[in-house]
């Protein structure tokens, strides 16, 4: 393997960057980076968890726990995470400690005091039946925006060190021959002689456009990473609770929604992600990555964010929603990603789907794209898998529909209780900001 290039600078395509930089240092390396804010990888905070009803996940999770603990510790912060199981979720919280039993470790228990010694209220039940609560001490959030930043760096200089070059532009398509990749096209008009290269592709959410542009063979609807959207939303706090906020813990809601606190003592800005996705499809084949940000189903899941606040975390109250950021990743059906040889290309190796939960892999995730390039794929991880049980780890991460009937249900709903303000753009709401809509 003397050349390789690499198409992406997200979460799969610089770890991928920095194993090869690392282990084979002799091949000349290549990336085409184009950053997008539509991308989940251009974020600034992340969740490193333990669990997941797999056990071959839940396994690569410990294993990627300590990784991050001996290669980034700067990176993190051990605050731990509060998760919260309303019914119907509640079957999650038994299946993750079964699994958990199985690899021998201690289970989760329901245990409400972290929730509220930290979150302003008092464990409630839903609709009369009890929810659960747990507190996962060995859960921890990553400054993530500040190590990417730094793995862009070392990806530019290990390109000019191995005598490649690092592209920041777009790909426009692949060209081939039927059975290997001979030429990548960029946006800019420069071409990429690949002839005698390895290409991985590793876009993020583009990964099915792309394909499609360059008339190469898509994988298996089982199997295809389907560009999936949804909202998070920046709340900006005063000096005094950004004090306060710093050492809680994180909250997952399952079903619902995600908080995480400001990530260092400069920084006070918290963030709420929304967690009911949407595709757009529309009348097409794929689903389109465009920002959606100052959309009715935007204006609508802010609605419901700032419900969900007042409810489950009123110590958030005085928050004030600064932006809306409109998040894209390629979803598949079991939430494994893809990573495999194309059956049809020689010299093309695919990786995408990271499914809204791969950027915990940052520190090994490279290892395995580099061991499928040289021959050694992960099964699960293939162009035709077979199902076999329960392999939805985070089957809420499944898009809930496609954006035009979303959006049209939720237009009709904000008109009624946002009154006039359900006309304002997002940007005149948050310039604006009305006490009900914007304020928690």
């Amino acid at each position: 393997m003397s050349k390789v290039v690499i198409i992406g600078a997200g979460t799969f395509g610089l770890s991928t960057a920095k194993c090869i930089h690392t282990t084979r240092p002799s091949t000349q390396l290549s990336v085409v980076s184009s950053p997008s804010k539509l991308a989940p990888t251009d974020d600034y905070s992340k969740v490193v968890r333990i669990d997941y009803t797999s056990p071959e996940r839940m396994e690569e999770a410990i294993a990627t726990s300590m990784a991050w603990d001996m290669e980034f510790p700067h990176y993190q912060r051990h605050i731990g995470r509060v998760v919260r199981y309303e019914r119907p979720y509640a079957d999650t919280f038994d299946e993750i400690n079964a699994t958990r039993k199985k690899l021998g470790l201690l289970p989760r228990e329901n245990c409400t005091s972290k929730y509220e010694e930290n979150f302003g209220n008092r464990a409630v039940t839903q609709n009369s039946e009890p929810v659960l609560y747990t507190y996962n001490s060995d859960d921890k959030m990553i400054i993530w925006g500040s190590l990417i930043d730094e793995a862009r760096e070392t990806a530019k200089n290990a390109c000019t060190t191995s005598g490649g070059q690092f592209y920041e532009d777009a790909v426009v398509s692949l060209i081939h021959n039927h059975e290997r990749i001979t030429e990548i096209r960029l946006e800019s008009g420069i071409s990429i002689d690949a002839a005698t290269s390895e290409v991985i592709l590793a876009p993020g959410p583009w990964f099915m456009q792309i394909l499609e542009a360059s008339s190469i063979a898509l994988p298996p609807s089982d199997r295809a990473p389907v560009a999936t959207g949804l909202f998070s939303f920046d709340l900006e706090v005063n000096d005094t609770k950004a004090l306060e906020l710093r050492d809680i813990p994180m909250l997952s809601d399952i079903g619902h929604a995600d908080f995480l606190p400001p990530v260092n003592e400069q920084h006070n800005v918290c963030k709420v992600t929304w967690t009911e996705t949407f595709t757009n499809f529309g009348s097409g084949s794929l689903s389109i990555i465009e920002d959606l940000s100052d959309s009715p189903l935007a204006k609508y899941h802010l609605i419901k964010t700032i419900k969900w606040i007042r409810k489950v975390a009123p110590v958030l109250k005085g928050a004030k929603v600064i932006a809306i950021r409109s998040y894209w990743d390629g979803v598949t059906r079991t939430q494994d990603p893809l990573i495999t040889r194309h059956p049809g290309i020689n010299n093309l190796t695919c990786a995408a789907g990271g499914s809204f939960n791969r950027a915990k892999g940052f520190p090994d995730q490279g290892v395995v794209i580099l061991a499928t390039v040289e021959g050694e794929p992960t099964a699960r991880y293939g162009w035709n898998v077979e199902k076999t049980g329960n392999q939805h780890d985070q089957p809420t991460l499944v898009a809930k529909g496609d954006f035009i009937t979303m959006n049209e249900q939720a237009n009709l709903h904000i008109q009624e209780v946002m009154g006039g303000y359900a006309h304002k753009s997002i940007h005149e709401l948050l310039r604006d900001n009305p006490d009900d809509v914007c304020i928690i």
